[in-house]
């Protein structure tokens, strides 16, 4: 992992365990993005939770744990599945 995404996990975990919305739900996911997701499985289980929460409209939930793996073209795609073009474009351009 390179010093920038350092930082920008760093930032994320803070804010995550510094809101006092959605207490819970942001307590998991500090946890999650504090865990190593680099391996096969926890990728397939994270990326099936994600389409799971997709599909039961979580969108954002579902957009979010596919950026934390790595898949952001497919959260893309799913942003624009879903006629949310301008965000999908927003994530997309580098």
């Amino acid at each position: 992992m390179g010093a920038l995404q350092s930082r920008v996990r760093e930032w994320a975990l803070q804010l995550l365990l510094g809101s006092r919305a959605e207490c819970r739900t942001n307590a998991l996911r500090a946890c999650l993005l504090a865990s190593d997701v680099a391996s096969e499985g926890a990728q397939s289980i994270i990326k099936l939770v994600a389409t799971s929460l997709i599909a039961n409209d979580c969108m954002t939930d579902g957009v979010q744990l596919l950026f934390l793996i790595g898949h952001g073209n497919d959260a893309c795609r799913y942003l624009q599945a879903h006629g949310f073009w301008s965000k999908s474009f927003h994530f997309a351009k580098p």
